[in-house]
């Protein structure tokens, strides 16, 4: 699971060893495709705790992320075996292949941010808010997009149409000069993108590699929308945590 894009042909009519640190086995016909998630080998897992599945792009931008969200697809549509491991192992993959994509497309300086913030406990996190929000873009209407989105952040995380409705306004002075089209349909393929991109694999791919291309040329798009979504976890995080500590006064 170190390395869950690198994969490997296998003999169809020979029996299948399982990788100490789980994967996914796919198979695949003419007309069918079947897939399951294998878990890691417990020991192995407690000894490799906190390890964080590795994703490389080295290729160019818009073939490498059309990439992670086919593979994104791959592994969120697999079978989950009977071992409780299984649903862990691939979230944490799920999770890796969208701090990828988001660092592909989001520039270094977010790219960045993004190592750093995995490495933190979760109840850290939080302390990055309002690096997100300088970090959203340079020039004034971009600065006044991140503003919007941090102090809308506790509205808008009580529903998906308050987020979607939200962002579409938030990003709304900027999507003009983007070509990305309609605010509202850029905030719902822009939520995606940015959280579970493997539901944009079954879009015409004509209009997704568009819309993938304004994203590259503009990466502040994605930073908006990444820092919606961080920006709502994280603040969930900091509530709970909040409640926690209360209840031990």
């Amino acid at each position: 699971m170190e390395n869950p894009l690198v994969g490997e042909q296998r003999d169809a009519w020979k029996p299948v060893d399982v990788p100490v640190g789980g994967g996914m086995l796919r198979a695949v016909s003419d007309n069918a495709t079947a897939a399951i998630i294998l878990p890691p080998d417990p020991n192995w897992l407690r000894q490799r705790a906190g390890t964080q599945p590795t994703i490389r792009c080295t290729g160019t931008p818009l073939p490498e992320a059309l990439k992670l969200i086919r593979n994104y697809h791959h592994w969120q549509d697999a079978d989950l075996s009977a071992d409780p491991f299984s649903h862990h192992q691939r979230q944490l993959v799920l999770d890796a292949i969208t701090t990828a994509l988001a660092s592909l497309m989001a520039g270094s300086r977010w790219a960045d941010l993004e190592r750093r913030r995995g490495r933190l406990s979760a109840h850290r996190r939080p302390d990055t808010l309002d690096e997100m929000q300088q970090l959203v873009g340079d020039s004034q209407a971009q600065r006044d997009v991140a503003r919007c989105i941090a102090t809308h952040l506790w509205q808008w995380s009580k529903s998906l149409s308050a987020l979607r409705e939200g962002l579409g306004e938030a990003i709304a002075p900027i999507t003009a000069s983007t070509g990305i089209g309609n605010p509202r349909d850029a905030a719902d393929f822009l939520l995606l993108l940015a959280s579970r991109p493997g539901s944009l694999d079954g879009m015409d791919s004509t209009e997704l590699n568009r819309m993938l291309k304004c994203v590259l040329v503009s990466p502040v798009l994605i930073r908006a929308a990444r820092f919606a979504i961080l920006g709502i976890e994280d603040l969930h995080e900091g509530s709970e945590r909040s409640t926690m500590i209360g209840g031990f006064q």
